[in-house]
C-alpha cells in the first residue's frame, strides 16, 4: 500500500523469507547436528502451524525469523567448536533480530548462558565483552533515535502507558467488554 503494490507482493516476500528460515535451519543443523537431524528440525519448521500462516500474512515475524534462527545455531557453533566467529556472528545476528522484534532483545542473555556452557576462561570472557559491544554497537543507532527524537530511554518506540492503555482498551473492546475499562480516563494518564 505504502509503496502502490499489490498487497500479495509483501505476503509472497513473508513467505519467500519465512521459507529461507527453514533452510538455514537445515544449513545451521548439520554444522552441529548430523544430516538426517538437520533435515527432520527444517521439516518440522517448515511445517510448524503458526510459522504456515504467519507465512501468509503482512509481518515482521518472517524478517526476524531469517535473523534469529542463524543467532541460535550460530551460538550453538559456538559452544561445539569455540571460535570466536560465531559468538559475534551470533551477536550480529541476535541484535539484527532485537530490531525486527524488539522482544528479542531479552534473548542477549543466552550469550553469558553460551559463554558458561563454553567453558569460563579469560578468553571467553574477552569474547563476550566484544560480542556485547557488538550487539549494542548494532542496536545503538535505534537507542539513539528512541533517546534523542522520541525521548524516551526504552528499547521500544511506544510509551508504556500507550502501549497498555490503547492496546487494553482495543483488546477489551474486542473482547466486547468495554465497560471493563471505562473506569480509566485516557486523556488525563
Amino acid at each position: 500500500v505504502y509503496l502502490k503494490t499489490s498487497l500479495y507482493l509483501p505476503a509472497l516476500a513473508g513467505a519467500i523469507l519465512m521459507s529461507l528460515a527453514a533452510v538455514f535451519v537445515f544449513i545451521f543443523g548439520k554444522k552441529i547436528f548430523d544430516r538426517k537431524i538437520a533435515a527432520g528440525g527444517a521439516f518440522l519448521f517448515a511445517l510448524e502451524p503458526v510459522g504456515a500462516i504467519i507465512s501468509s500474512q503482512i509481518m515482521a515475524e518472517a524478517l526476524f525469523m531469517l535473523f534469529f534462527v542463524p543467532a541460535l545455531f550460530e551460538l550453538g557453533v559456538y559452544v561445539k567448536n569455540g571460535r570466536r566467529r560465531e559468538l559475534f556472528l551470533g551477536a550480529l545476528f541476535l541484535a539484527l533480530s532485537a530490531l525486527v522484534r524488539p522482544v528479542a532483545i531479552w534473548f542477549f542473555i543466552l550469550i553469558p548462558i553460551v559463554i558458561l556452557l563454553a567453558g569460563l576462561n579469560r578468553e571467553n570472557l574477552k569474547n563476550f565483552l566484544l560480542a556485547f559491544l557488538i550487539f549494542l554497537g548494532v542496536l545503538s543507532p535505534w537507542l539513539f533515535y528512541n533517546v534523542f527524537i522520541l525521548g524516551t530511554w526504552g528499547f521500544y518506540s511506544q510509551s508504556d502507558k500507550a502501549l497498555y492503555l490503547y492496546h487494553a482498551r482495543l483488546f477489551s473492546e474486542w473482547l466486547g467488554e468495554p465497560e471493563a475499562l471505562r473506569l480509566v480516563d485516557y486523556e488525563e494518564a
